[in-house]
């Protein structure tokens, strides 16, 4: 089993990155409809505000939420805010299983467990009424002087986004067999089915072949270059939420900027332009005719476009520039 691991759906994952990596697992049960909310404060500071806790305690689900603190750090607290204090059929309480810091696991037993109210109870994760429970003292202050060691992260199924803390500057990520590596000055991270990647400046899509390396490719294969940022995250999140990748073929052809590269030309010319633009290379003959037969009888043009974005060919020409992830703004 992996240090971090994802669920079966879409996960937002937090890998830390900084000099100290906080780990918590924790579920919830639910109540009116509503799951248990908290707020991450270090040395008294929300670091992490309106955690909600979805993992369902009662059928034995856990939930991570990973964070940096920093070296200095003196006290953790976890503030369980929306305990709705009244009967309800179902009961909504937050369930600490545990908490570590740079690997170092910080004991139940050792945290203050402050009631709303005032009623303080020492050892106690289960969080069955509102108020904090903190950690402090010197444990907690060894673990946090340690550098956080290298991690394996396994998200799972679906579409999932992990957080790093700082800049892309300070990682370099590798492809490997299975998955990807990611290193900093302190640890290298071992990632498996992890789709997207989220730092201070930037965010780094690995799904080559998803829906990013789709986006990718159909603007090299539309304008003959590089996405640019924003635009690459912008055909990402179509494409994610449900477009075919014929339909930003469309928008692609109908932009301005294609109508200048290509200007107005019949099939056979569309077709010429393609393998050179897309290609680099002058059509062979039955090559042309396989795409000039689909677009006079079958194709539209961005049909045959979207079939040159995602030609061996044109995937064998554009790994070399995405293999080990693409940038992208959102």
């Amino acid at each position: 089993m992996a240090d971090i691991n994802g669920t079966s759906g879409n996960d937002v994952l937090y890998a830390g990155g900084g000099t100290a990596g906080l780990v918590l697992v924790v579920s919830g049960s639910i109540a009116e409809g509503v799951w248990p909310a908290f707020n991450l404060l270090v040395n008294g500071v929300v670091v992490r505000a309106n955690v909600s806790v979805t993992a369902d305690h009662l059928l034995g689900q856990t939930q991570q939420i990973t964070v940096d603190v920093p070296a200095g750090t003196t006290s953790i607290s976890i503030d369980y805010y929306n305990d709705p204090q009244i009967a309800y059929a179902q009961d909504r309480n937050l369930y600490v299983s545990s908490v570590t810091l740079n690997g170092t696991s910080l004991p139940l037993s050792s945290a203050n467990y402050t009631r709303d109210g005032g009623t303080a109870i020492t050892g106690q994760g289960d969080m069955v009424w509102g108020g904090e429970l903190t950690f402090s003292g010197p444990l907690v202050q060894a673990a946090a002087s340690s550098v956080r060691g290298s991690m394996s992260i396994d998200a799972g199924a679906g579409l999932d986004l992990l957080v790093y803390a700082g800049s892309s500057s300070s990682y370099t990520i590798d492809a490997v067999a299975g998955g990807y590596t990611i290193q900093s000055s302190a640890f290298t991270d071992s990632l498996v089915n992890v789709e997207r990647l989220a730092f201070d400046n930037v965010r780094v899509a690995l799904d080559i072949n998803g829906n990013a390396g789709m986006a990718y490719r159909l603007y090299q294969a539309a304008f003959d270059r590089a996405p640019d940022l924003p635009g690459l995250g912008f055909q990402m999140s179509a494409l994610d939420n449900g477009w075919a990748l014929w339909q930003i073929a469309q928008n692609f052809i109908d932009s301005p900027e294609f109508s200048s590269k290509y200007g107005a030309v019949s099939d056979a010319q569309f077709v010429t332009l393609l393998y050179q633009n897309v290609l680099d290379r002058a059509p062979d003959q039955a090559g042309f005719d396989f795409h000039l037969n689909h677009l006079q009888t079958t194709h539209t043009r961005a049909d045959v476009l979207r079939e040159f974005s995602e030609s061996p060919e044109n995937q064998a020409n554009v790994i070399g520039a995405i293999e080990n992830g693409m940038q992208y703004l959102i």
